[in-house]
């Protein structure tokens, strides 16, 4: 790829693809991918710090917070004042958050094998190696061009 105007087009590209993602291209209406992505960082460390959420997600404050009402609202997930610090929000999953992330992971799983099997097998570690590569050089430039 020799010319801007190509990288522009695959930004665009990857971009609409991406947006199709966090939508609900694979989640149905249920919730947004991102929101799946919640759940499954609740049940994977057990009890997460709203904090920690902010980092993993790479968002301000007030997104994470967003994202999570939903979540609360629908008895998926309990926000619940630290004992070790009161200033801290910890996160729990519900047994009903438990359910739903199952539930979800057999549609996301569902779409993964869909997607790999789109990429020959003999190229899926290229791939993966390369994509990786192009999402720390994206990262990379936007940490340190940030407007």
């Amino acid at each position: 790829m020799n010319n801007n105007r190509e990288l522009l087009c695959l930004l665009a590209e990857m971009t609409k693809a991406t947006r199709c993602c966090q939508q609900d291209a694979i989640l149905g209406s249920c919730m947004t991918f991102t929101q799946f992505y919640i759940l499954d960082l609740v049940g994977k460390y057990g009890i997460l710090q709203l904090s920690d959420l902010h980092a993993l997600l790479e968002v301000e404050k007030s997104t994470s917070t967003r994202l999570i009402e939903p979540l609360v609202q629908q008895g998926l997930i309990i926000k619940e004042r630290s004992e070790i610090d009161c200033r801290a929000i910890n996160l729990i999953l519900t047994d009903k958050g438990q359910k739903a992330k199952a539930e979800l992971w057999k549609r996301v799983d569902s779409f993964l094998g869909k997607l790999s099997a789109e990429i020959p097998v003999d190229k899926q570690e290229e791939v993966y190696k390369n994509a990786s590569l192009f999402l720390k050089a994206v990262k990379n430039v936007l940490n340190n061009n940030c407007c």
